[in-house]
């Protein structure tokens, strides 16, 4: 059972650092959608990694696991998954199972917890900003697309530029950002992984994603 448990271990760790470089990768070249779901993805195999250390009695791996999917989950705008990363990581915490000589652990979580707060936030402000629904218009749109590269796993904001760019017959760009909305649902990404995905083809030369910035 351990030889099994250390291989399959061995094997997501693997794919994991593998979905990382793709998400670097991908983000280096504007594909923010295809490297956020690389990151979730990463993020969802780290939780697992993580599951697996706790069942083997060893909380203090669980930590370091959880506290890097937590991260992964953040960078993927993923919330709900990241703080159930924290959730777990603190029971830990509060039943002294992180050892006292390990204060980088209990610094990192501190960090993580103020990243899904800062996240919280920064999704909390895009809903805010959100003017009452009205007819279509390309101004609108331009302005939800240019919120992707800052909420990039944001289901509902792909949802919204789905809505927008149906109403304006682009049906291209509105099946893209359908294909999007439901790969980033909250309730499919805490589900664990799934298989990748492909976007449908973009014909369209001008719906191709803006150019790359640093992160």
């Amino acid at each position: 059972m351990m030889a099994t448990k250390d291989n399959e271990y061995r094997k997501l760790a693997l794919d994991s650092s593998n979905c990382l470089m793709d998400w670097d990768g991908q983000w280096g070249l504007g594909r923010y959608e295809m490297a956020t779901e690389a990151v979730l993805h990463a993020g969802q195999m780290r939780q697992r990694m993580g599951q697996m250390s706790l069942k083997c009695n060893d909380s203090e791996a669980a930590t370091e696991d959880w506290l890097s999917s937590a991260k992964c989950f953040v960078e993927a705008t993923a919330l709900k998954p990241a703080a159930e990363m924290l959730r777990l990581i603190q029971q830990l915490e509060a039943a002294g199972r992180i050892p006292p000589e390990r204060q980088d652990l209990l610094a990192a979580l501190r960090e993580r917890e103020e990243q899904v707060r800062r996240l919280e936030r920064r999704i909390q402000e895009f809903f805010d900003r959100q003017p009452t629904p009205t007819q279509p218009d390309e101004q609108s749109l331009a302005a939800l697309l240019r919120q992707v590269r800052e909420l990039p796993g944001l289901s509902q904001l792909h949802r919204l530029i789905a809505q927008q760019a149906s109403g304006l017959g682009r049906t291209e760009l509105a099946a893209v950002h359908q294909h999007w909305a439901e790969v980033f649902s909250q309730d499919k990404a805490k589900n664990g992984p799934v298989e990748r995905s492909l976007p449908p083809p973009i014909v369209d030369p001008n719906l191709a994603s803006t150019a790359p910035k640093d992160r």
